[in-house]
């Protein structure tokens, strides 16, 4: 009987927890916090050369019938530096593919387009856009500026 007891109380330790905690934590009010919600996809890329991370961010909050997604690049040095972002003023429908070139120091991103000929017609077409960006091979640190190409595919 005593091994049936202690097996119930055995048990009873395991379901019902000794110190629960539980705390209310209100909505935040910073700005920065409320632009990471229209974030809805992130590219992390290893530039192993120059031992960086790069990242591409996909944000939302445009119009989707028009571009509605904006691409963002951050570049991360080592921990203690500073991260660089820069808002690339890409607008695009979608992402297709990302690859990391870091012999060039590039990300080349082909997307999905949509441009409007005349008033009523909006159309769709393939970018290809290449990002650069500028590595100091002797410090490590990284270019204020970066560079944008776009190839329209027709």
């Amino acid at each position: 009987m005593s091994k049936i007891v202690l097996a119930a109380l055995t048990a009873l330790l395991i379901v019902i927890p000794v110190h629960a905690d539980e705390q209310t934590v209100k909505a935040s009010d910073d700005s920065v916090l409320k632009a990471i919600a229209d974030i809805n996809t992130v590219y992390n890329l290893d530039d192993e050369k120059n031992h960086l991370l790069v990242r591409l961010f996909l944000r939302g909050g445009g119009d989707p019938a028009m571009n509605g997604n904006h691409l963002l690049l951050a570049i991360i040095p080592a921990p203690e530096q500073v991260p660089h972002i820069w808002d690339t003023g890409i607008d695009i429908d979608s992402v297709r593919s990302v690859v990391q070139d870091a012999e060039k120091s590039e990300v080349r991103i082909k997307v999905i387009e949509h441009f409007q000929p005349d008033q009523h017609d909006i159309r769709e077409r393939q970018s290809l856009y290449t990002i650069r960006y500028d590595v100091d091979p002797a410090t490590g640190s990284i270019a204020d500026s970066i560079h944008i190409r776009n190839d329209v595919t027709p």
